[in-house]
C-alpha cells in the first residue's frame, strides 16, 4: 500500500485564489493529470472539472497528498471489522418481540409472501424479504433473522460512511462518520429491530460514494456501479429508489447520452421487473393493482400530512426535531454549521452544496410531506452524518483557537478538539444506554434506547407466557392496540383483535378503516375486525386487555375488570363476559358493550 503523505498547513501557500484566478489557471495550465492510483488523486481531478471556487485549488492539492485508494484486501478487512463491531454491539440488544407491526408483516412474508394480505405491506420490498429468507434458511428463526440482517446492514453502513467521509474530507472525517453512526442512538436502535432502515442507509451511502466518483465521465465503472445499486434499490424498497434517482441524475448528466439512456433504461427495467415479481407472488395484476390503489388512497393520501391539514405540521415538526436530536446528539451543531456553509457558499468540502442537495433534499421533502416516523430519520441520517463529520474538526479547532482552520483536511485535530469530539460521541452512547427508570421518571415507551429494548423483550415474554399458562385460548378474546400484531404473531391460537378506529380518527396503520377486510394470522387469529360492531360469540367468556390504552374508554359497568398479574408489579386486565356473549360497539373514543340480541349488535351499514 502506498505510503501516507501529508502536506504542511496551507497557510504558507499564500492567499486563497479567487474564482477568476482559478479559471485563468485552468485555461492556462489545464486540469491536473489524474493520479494512476485513483482515490484522492481522482478526487482532485473531479474537483478541477466540476468546480471553480475560492478554496478549490488548495483543497485539490491537499487531497492529492493523501494516501492512495484502499486496496481490495484492506477494504475487505475494514468491512469485516466494521461488521464484527456491528454484530457485537447490536445483537445483545436485538428485538425479540416484533413490536413494530411492519416487522410482523415481514416475518409473515417468510411463511407466505402475499402483499394483498399484508405479508408485507405495499410496496412489498421483495429483495429485502428475499435477503431475510436467505438468512432464515440457515437460522430457522424469523425473529432472529430480521434482527441479524439489520445488524449486518449496519456494518455495511459503517464501511460506506468511512469510505465516503474519507473521499470527501480526509481520513479523520471518514473515521468520524463511521463513529457517528456507531453511537447514534437512533441508528443503533434500528440496527436491533426487524426493519429495512439500516439496509436503506447502507445502500444510500454506497450510492453516494459511487455518485461522487461517477461525476467524471471517465469514471464509467462508478457510473455502472451506481446504476446497479439503484436497480437493486427498487427491489429493496421502491419508494427509496425513486428518492435516490435525483442523485443518479446528478452523477450521470456529464456522461455520454448513450450511457445515460442505457442506464435509465436499466433502472426502468428493474422497477418493472421487481413489480412483476411482487404481482406474481400476490395473486396477479388485478389483486396487486387493487391493493396498491387502496394503500395509496387510505394511507398515503388520506392519513398523512396531505390529508391531515396544516394542524399536523406542528406535530410533524416536533417529531422531526426529536428524531434529529436522537440521531446526532451534540453533532447537530456541526451539521447545522455545515448546512449553513452550503447555503452561503462556504461548504466543508468542494461541491458539498449540489451534492448534498441531490442526495438529501428529495428524501427530506418527501418524508416531511408524506409523514414522519423515526425510521425515516435513519434514511436521512447518512447525509447528516457526512456533513457533520466534514465540519466537526474545523469547527472544534475554530472554537478553541478562534481562527478558521486552513490545515490539510487529513491532518488530525489537536488534543482539545479531539477531546470535544470524543465527549460528544460518548454523550450519544450514553443516550442509547439510558436506564428505563431514573428515580420516579420512566423512559417514554417510544424512546429508541437499548435498555428500553431489553425491558420490552422481558415484559412481552412474561405477558405471553402468563397468557399461555393461565387463559384458555378457546374462551378468551385478546384485545390489543399498539401490540396487536405482536400478540397475533406470538399468540396464534388466541383470537386477537385491535380496534384501531377507537383510537385513530383516520387510519394511520394500514386498513383498519377498511373493516370489511380480514387479515388472518394463521392458524387462528384476526388482527383487524371484520365487522362493526365486534361480535363476541357465546363461547367467549373473558376478554383480556393486552394494552392499557383501552382502559380509558372501557365500559367498566357492563364489563367489570379484574387484575391479571404476569410479573412482579405488572398486570393486565381481564373482563368476564356475561353468558351468551354480545358485542363491542366502537367508534372514535367511544366503546360500549351490548348483550346478545341487542339491536346495537347488528352490523352497521
Amino acid at each position: 500500500m502506498a505510503q501516507e503523505t501529508r502536506l504542511a498547513p496551507v497557510a504558507a501557500a499564500g492567499p486563497w485564489p479567487s474564482s477568476k484566478e482559478h479559471a485563468s489557471r485552468l485555461s492556462r495550465d489545464g486540469p491536473p493529470q489524474r493520479s494512476p492510483l485513483g482515490g484522492p488523486g481522482a478526487s482532485a481531478s473531479r474537483c478541477v472539472q466540476a468546480h471553480a471556487f475560492t478554496r478549490f485549488a488548495v483543497y485539490c492539492a491537499a487531497m492529492r497528498g493523501l494516501a492512495a485508494r484502499r486496496g481490495p484486501l484492506t477494504a475487505s478487512i475494514l468491512g469485516l471489522s466494521f461488521t464484527a463491531v456491528a454484530l457485537v454491539t447490536r445483537l445483545p440488544f436485538r428485538d425479540r418481540t416484533l413490536f413494530i407491526s411492519d416487522s410482523v408483516r415481514y416475518a409473515l412474508a417468510l411463511e407466505r409472501y402475499d402483499m394483498t394480505a399484508g405479508r408485507p405491506h405495499p410496496p412489498g420490498n421483495p429483495l429485502y424479504v428475499g435477503c431475510i429468507a436467505f438468512i432464515d434458511y440457515f437460522a430457522g428463526d424469523p425473529v432472529f433473522s430480521l434482527a441479524l440482517f439489520s445488524a449486518l446492514a449496519t456494518g455495511a453502513a459503517f464501511l460506506f460512511a468511512y469510505l465516503l467521509g474519507r473521499d470527501l474530507a480526509g481520513e479523520t472525517a471518514g473515521w468520524l462518520a463511521a463513529g457517528l453512526l456507531m453511537v447514534s442512538p437512533l441508528f443503533w436502535f434500528f440496527g436491533d429491530v426487524g426493519m429495512p432502515a439500516t439496509g436503506e442507509a447502507a445502500l444510500s451511502l454506497l450510492a453516494a460514494w459511487l455518485a461522487r466518483r461517477a461525476r467524471i465521465p471517465v469514471e464509467s465503472v462508478a457510473f455502472w456501479g451506481l446504476t446497479i445499486v439503484l436497480a437493486l434499490s427498487f427491489g429493496f424498497r421502491s419508494t427509496f429508489a425513486v428518492l435516490m434517482a435525483p442523485l443518479w441524475l446528478f452523477a450521470a448528466w456529464r456522461h455520454p447520452w448513450w450511457r445515460i439512456i442505457t442506464g435509465a433504461a436499466l433502472g426502468v427495467a428493474s422497477a418493472v421487473g421487481w413489480t412483476v415479481l411482487v404481482a406474481s407472488l400476490s395473486g396477479g395484476w388485478t389483486a396487486y393493482r387493487e391493493t396498491s390503489a387502496a394503500f395509496l388512497s387510505e394511507v398515503v393520501i388520506a392519513t398523512k400530512i396531505l390529508g391531515g391539514g396544516v394542524g399536523k405540521i406542528p406535530i410533524q415538526a416536533t417529531e422531526i426535531g426529536t428524531s434529529s436530536l436522537l440521531a446526532l446528539g451534540l453533532f447537530m451543531v456541526p451539521f447545522l454549521v455545515g448546512l449553513v456553509g452550503c447555503l452561503i457558499g462556504r461548504p466543508p468540502f468542494p461541491g458539498a452544496g449540489p451534492f448534498m442537495a441531490a442526495w438529501g433534499i428529495p428524501m427530506a421533502l418527501f418524508h416531511m410531506t408524506y409523514d414522519w416516523a423515526p425510521r425515516f430519520g435513519v434514511l436521512l441520517l447518512p447525509v447528516a452524518v457526512i456533513l457533520a463529520a466534514a465540519t466537526a474538526v474545523p469547527l472544534a479547532q475554530w472554537l478553541i483557537t478562534g481562527r478558521r482552520s486552513v490545515a490539510v483536511p487529513d491532518l488530525p485535530p489537536g488534543p482539545v478538539p479531539r477531546a470535544l469530539i470524543i465527549l460528544a460521541l460518548a454523550l450519544n452512547l450514553s443516550l442509547f444506554l439510558l436506564p428505563v427508570q431514573l428515580g420516579s421518571w420512566t423512559l417514554p415507551a417510544p424512546y429508541p434506547g437499548g435498555m428500553r429494548l431489553l425491558d420490552r423483550n422481558h415484559d412481552m415474554a412474561q405477558r405471553d407466557a402468563a397468557i399461555r399458562d393461565g387463559l384458555d385460548p378457546e374462551g378468551t378474546l385478546v384485545l390489543a392496540y399498539g401490540s396487536t400484531f405482536h400478540a397475533a404473531y406470538f399468540l396464534p391460537v388466541y383470537r386477537v383483535v385491535g380496534l384501531y378506529p377507537l383510537f385513530q380518527d383516520t387510519a394511520d396503520a394500514w386498513v383498519p378503516s377498511a373493516r370489511e377486510r380480514v387479515f388472518s394470522f394463521e392458524p387462528g387469529s384476526t388482527a383487524l375486525p371484520a365487522l362493526d360492531p365486534l361480535p363476541i360469540p357465546a363461547d367467549i367468556h373473558q376478554v383480556l386487555i393486552y394494552d392499557d390504552d383501552y382502559l380509558e374508554y372501557w365500559p367498566a359497568t357492563a364489563l367489570p375488570l379484574t387484575d391479571f398479574n404476569y410479573d412482579r408489579g405488572r398486570r393486565m386486565s381481564v373482563a368476564a363476559v356475561p353468558p351468551g356473549g354480545g358485542c363491542l360497539a366502537y367508534d372514535y373514543q367511544r366503546l360500549s358493550f351490548h348483550p346478545a340480541g341487542d339491536p346495537a349488535c347488528l352490523p352497521q351499514p
